[in-house]
């Protein structure tokens, strides 16, 4: 079974770019899912690798929606400018 059949996302959460996501389970892939090593790095390179790693697509879309040009340092930085884009 593929991990990610076995979460059935509600209707509370993250809302980008349109497909609703549990926060915590959402938070919990971008830090399980991007090592350490991984950073500090752009959000288009973060995206590809949580792609690459199976992230559920609505991680990965809210991923590749954060602000271009920046470098996030820690998975936390990023699920915090994820978070307020869809605030």
């Amino acid at each position: 079974m593929d991990r990610r059949d076995e979460h059935r996302p509600d209707d509370e959460g993250l809302h980008l770019p349109g497909t609703p996501i549990d926060d915590a389970f959402a938070r919990t892939q971008v830090a399980r899912l991007l090592p350490p090593a991984a950073f500090p790095t752009t959000a288009a390179v973060l995206a590809d690798g949580l792609e690459e790693a199976g992230a559920e697509e609505a991680v990965v879309a809210a991923v590749r929606a954060l602000p271009r040009g920046r470098l996030y340092e820690s998975p936390g930085e990023v699920w915090a400018a994820a978070h307020a884009l869809g605030a």
